[in-house]
């Protein structure tokens, strides 16, 4: 079950999949709450949201289901609630760890967190083990041993069927009007601050004069508003890094994992993340992987063995990483080589779903 309106993108990748699905009214409220009226209006629509999933999951008969749900008991702790009243099990995999917040809000959150952590019928995935880790102080002991790591994955065969498909990287910069000389730093995903852009352009930017052979692309789903193409335009530096829209790429995932192939060097310079798919994918592609040494990252990113990691909101060493790289086509060889290895090794999807699927089973067994 998806909220009405969600991306389309998101839509077709299920549909080829197979998966049924249908639609339940939800309320997108993604706008700052800058103010006490914004907070509660946010909030409200939150509720309203709750409340028509609850509405629409009543027509099955809950007792015994398995709910996998998108919903944190920090936040929907009433929605949990009132779901593990009907007799479900309920399954809720966390990508992030909790952010930083007032004492008053963590204070909240322990006490909701409590509360749900104790329905004998629920349970936690965490997408990567940092995120499991940084849960350890909002639950006991027993609970937090119960929590399973279902690790954020890619699918290899997918990956090599791809990467086996000759002629991507000329066809993926022509579609761009990238030039087959430029040496291209790419970065896949949302164009928002926590991303590191302003420091993906600073090392563009610092690079311009002494490499103008390097090219920065960052490709990306999201709307631009008008402010952030004015601080881009102010760079001045068209020729040294290029927005592009995803659909340009294309609208297939064959189309996008290809996307990979026309990169020298995929560079995330990320604050805050879990366990990012498009990092992983560019390493699974065997592109050399540069990305910030903060949260799950490193469990992917070994330094050194298998990309380099840099300090968070550091532009200077991100184009220190770039131009290693780009003088050096040895390291890349092996970077890429060591970081394709790991990934396909540590971050199947199969394993991912299988451990998901033996948890399904237990609390199924256990219902009977």
């Amino acid at each position: 079950m998806l909220p009405e309106g969600s991306d389309p993108k998101l839509l077709k990748f299920i549909h080829d999949l197979g998966v049924r699905y249908e639609f339940v009214k939800g309320r997108f409220d993604l706008a700052p709450a800058d103010s006490v009226g914004r907070k509660v209006t946010r909030r409200f629509n939150i509720l309203l949201s709750e409340i028509n999933v609850f509405r629409h999951l009543l027509k099955f008969d809950l007792s015994g289901a398995i709910l996998h749900i998108e919903a944190a008991p920090w936040q929907s702790a009433g929605l949990l609630l009132a779901l593990a009243a009907r007799g479900a099990n309920i399954f809720v995999t966390m990508h992030n760890a909790l952010p930083d917040a007032s004492v008053w809000r963590e204070f909240i959150w322990k006490l909701k967190i409590g509360v749900v952590s104790r329905l004998r019928k629920f349970r936690l995935f965490a997408s990567n083990q940092d995120t499991k880790n940084r849960f350890r102080r909002w639950v006991s002991e027993s609970f937090f041993d119960t929590i399973k790591v279902t690790y954020t994955t890619v699918n290899p065969a997918e990956i090599d069927s791809v990467r086996a498909q000759e002629g991507n990287r000329e066809t993926v910069r022509q579609r761009l009007g990238i030039p087959a000389e430029k040496f291209v730093v790419l970065c896949l995903g949302q164009f928002i601050d926590r991303k590191g852009r302003w420091l993906f352009l600073d090392a563009a930017k610092s690079l311009r004069a002494a490499h103008p052979n390097i090219q920065f692309v960052w490709i990306t789903s999201s709307v631009i508003s008008s402010s952030d193409r004015e601080r881009i335009a102010a760079y001045d530096i068209d020729d040294s890094f290029r927005l592009v829209d995803a659909d340009a790429v294309g609208k297939e995932r064959r189309e996008i994992l290809a996307a990979y192939s026309a990169a020298d060097i995929y560079a995330l310079p990320s604050y805050v993340e879990g366990l990012p798919v498009a990092l992983l994918e560019s390493m699974a592609m065997g592109v050399p992987s540069v990305s910030t040494d903060v949260y799950a990252i490193p469990e992917a990113i070994k330094h050194e063995e298998t990309g380099i990691l840099i300090e968070p909101g550091s532009a200077e060493q991100l184009a220190d990483a770039v131009v290693r790289l780009h003088n050096d086509q040895e390291l890349r060889d092996r970077l890429g080589k060591r970081g394709r290895e790991f990934v396909i090794a540590n971050f199947d999807e199969r394993v991912a779903s299988q451990i998901a699927v033996d948890e399904y089973t237990k609390a199924l067994a256990e219902a009977r």
